[in-house]
């Protein structure tokens, strides 16, 4: 009913998104679409560009006014990401995914032939071209197939609107919605390897079990006991105890090597001497580091540890574990003794 005012806030969490991923901006493509259908002319057309547009600048530079580097960190950053290549396995699997979400309105579109509206097709045409978008950008080297899961609430939606709209035929509700269980089902279970990969990667971002609890517990009082400290990594097996990270930074405000970052830097070219500063000169006093050979993690760019032997030498000559727990050690400067 308020096309601008829609428009406003679909600007603002565009801008907030992009913030965050810099493809985002696809996932309110359609909606934006939606709303813009509903302009009466030309020129409301363009008057409700302009609103979302000034809305999702606004939003998207909002970060530059608390750090101005961050503009600078976009430009040198995202070039060294575009050079990561895509992976062919990467785009079938993605394929996959998209088909099983597409499934459901384009079955029930097929079968009851409704009687949709332009801002449906607009809706729709949106969803479709940031739905093959997303399928390429997603198959970047390093990338993941939830980078699809954001675009599940809109084939929702427009799997709602092909069953509330009027029909052309006059099938029973219960049968469309049978054949359209159906059919997702179908394509779920061809996909099924897919989806549980996309399982493991939400459980493995909420890692919430009982084990895990008490790695987190042990993980703050040993932060407790050396505020200074900073997390890093050991090897593949431990990784995900370092996910932990967040609350370390939000605990002293020190960051000096991101991990996952850092793969993306190394892919991109980036020397290992910039990290390796921090370890020479004890620019880190402590690291939390869980149980295992240090920075041992291998990337999965190039099946190759993260970080050299130089750098383990390193850090090995410089640090040392002045406490253990069960899960985590700490390893202090040795020039600090």
């Amino acid at each position: 009913r308020k096309p601008g005012l829609a428009m406003l806030l679909v600007g603002l969490l565009t801008g907030l998104a992009v913030d965050l991923k810099i493809h985002a901006m696809l996932y309110t493509l359609p909606v934006g679409l939606l709303i813009l259908a509903r302009a009466k002319n030309g020129r409301e057309g363009l008057k409700l560009l302009g609103i979302g547009g000034l809305a999702a600048m606004a939003a998207f530079g909002a970060p530059a006014l608390a750090d101005s580097s961050v503009v600078l960190l976009y430009t040198k950053y995202l070039p060294l990401a575009a050079g990561h290549g895509i992976s062919l396995m990467a785009i079938v699997e993605n394929l996959e995914i998209a088909a099983a979400l597409a499934a459901p309105p384009l079955v029930v579109f097929l079968w009851r032939r409704p009687i949709l509206v332009k801002g449906d097709f607009w809706f729709a045409g949106g969803l479709g071209t940031a739905t093959l978008m997303v399928v390429v950008l997603g198959s970047k080297v390093g990338a993941l197939p939830n980078y699809l899961l954001p675009l599940a609430p809109s084939f929702f939606y427009l799997t709602v609107r092909t069953l509330a709209a009027p029909s052309r035929q006059r099938e029973a509700f219960g049968t469309e919605l049978g054949l359209m269980a159906t059919t997702f089902l179908i394509v779920f279970a061809c996909n099924a390897g897919s989806w549980l990969l996309m399982v493991q990667m939400v459980r493995n971002a909420f890692p919430y079990d009982a084990i895990m609890k008490e790695k987190r517990t042990e993980f703050i009082a040993l932060l407790s006991a050396h505020p200074n400290a900073e997390t890093g990594v050991a090897d593949d097996a431990s990784y995900e105890d370092t996910y932990f990270a967040p609350l370390q930074v939000m605990h002293n405000g020190m960051l000096h090597i991101a991990v996952p970052a850092w793969m993306d830097l190394r892919e991109g070219g980036i020397s290992e001497s910039y990290a390796l500063r921090f370890i020479e000169g004890c620019a880190v006093p402590a690291w939390i580091l869980p149980n295992g050979v240090p920075f041992s993690l291998v990337t999965p760019y190039t099946k190759q540890p993260l970080f050299s032997d130089d750098f383990r030498a390193a850090f090995a000559k410089n640090y040392s574990v002045t406490e253990r727990g069960g899960f985590y050690s700490v390893l202090s400067c040795q020039a600090d003794k």
